[in-house]
């Protein structure tokens, strides 16, 4: 139900509902992989990126769809070198290191992107990234799908929505627009 240009998208569910492949796979059904970035999935934090990658490459690489992931705390010379000879139809970032490679000229352009996806939403304005989501927006063709996907709904993901998606579908996975994340879900800090 992701297709043609202009279409928007906002889902929200629990960690673990299959939100992933739910934005991965019609985002390859839709590239021409031509050698340009045509999709961009933005995700908060640099584990959250490489998980994404590793399901991006599970379901993808076989089918010729090649990814780039790229985030803060690891070389960002080996990731320009894996931009530049990869030629990835994809790339999955971080918003500092996004923003960061974008603004490096001929490094990587989204002027050919069709696909925006922002991934855990909630998370990233709850961490301070809106500048760089406004500078990666602005960065991308006004003709694109966009698609956020958000485990809670709080006010700012609302501004969010209201702000970069024009009358966007609303996927509701669980069921209950004010849920929470989910609590089946275990954090143990180990010293």
């Amino acid at each position: 139900a992701f297709d043609g240009f202009n279409s928007t998208v906002f889902a929200y569910g629990q960690t673990g509902s299959g939100k992933t492949l739910a934005f991965l796979l019609p985002m390859f059904h839709g590239m021409k992989r031509r050698g340009d970035v045509e999709g961009l999935v933005v995700a908060p934090t640099r584990e959250l990126a490489i998980q994404i990658q590793a399901e991006c490459e599970k379901f993808g690489a076989e089918h010729g769809f090649q990814s780039v992931v790229v985030y803060g705390g690891a070389s960002a010379h080996e990731q320009k070198n894996a931009l530049r000879t990869k030629k990835p139809c994809i790339v999955i970032g971080t918003p500092g290191r996004l923003t960061d490679l974008m603004s490096q000229e001929g490094v990587l352009s989204l002027e050919k992107l069709s696909v925006i996806v922002l991934d855990e939403a909630d998370r990233m304005l709850d961490m301070g990234f809106e500048p760089q989501i406004k500078t990666i927006f602005a960065a991308t063709p006004t003709r694109r799908q966009t698609l956020l996907f958000s485990a809670t709904t709080p006010i700012w993901v609302k501004k969010l929505t209201n702000r970069y998606l024009e009358d966007p579908e609303v996927v509701d996975v669980v069921g209950d627009s004010k849920q929470q994340a989910a609590t089946t879900v275990t954090h143990k800090a180990v010293l």
